[in-house]
């Protein structure tokens, strides 16, 4: 029976290029229906028919670290800021001396404010 779309005979042994389709896997259960013998000649097993278990050390590992991740990320959204707010020292000349119209030396500092909405909001600042 030819049921294979890139055209495997699966009698030579497992090959590269099935694409895991498992139409042979369904002709092949209905012949046996057919000729009243039980199914499964062909499956996806391991080599020695052991059981699978999902509950190895580096399955538990990955499992552990998606939850980690999935509980920081939640942790740094829900304690995120609205707004970021730096203050920087002008760049060049930090502060001078000015006389003020009282002949004072005065000093005069430079600062850059930058105000950052991180909300999901429209805000004004001023």
């Amino acid at each position: 029976v030819q049921v294979c779309p890139t055209g495997i005979d699966i009698r030579n042994g497992l090959q590269m290029e099935c694409i895991t389709c498992t139409a042979c896997i369904d002709a092949c259960d209905e012949i046996m229906e057919k000729v009243k013998k039980p199914k499964g000649l062909i499956r996806y097993d391991t080599l020695d028919g052991s059981k699978i278990s999902l509950a190895k050390p580096r399955s538990i590992i990955y499992i552990l670290a998606i939850v980690a991740l999935i509980g920081g990320l939640a942790y740094a959204v829900s304690t995120r800021e609205p707004v970021h707010i730096a203050v920087l020292r002008g760049a060049g000349l930090p502060y001078s001396y000015v006389k003020n119209s009282d002949g004072q030396e005065v000093l005069l500092n430079q600062f850059r404010l930058h105000i950052q909405n991180q909300g999901a909001l429209r805000a004004r600042y001023m």
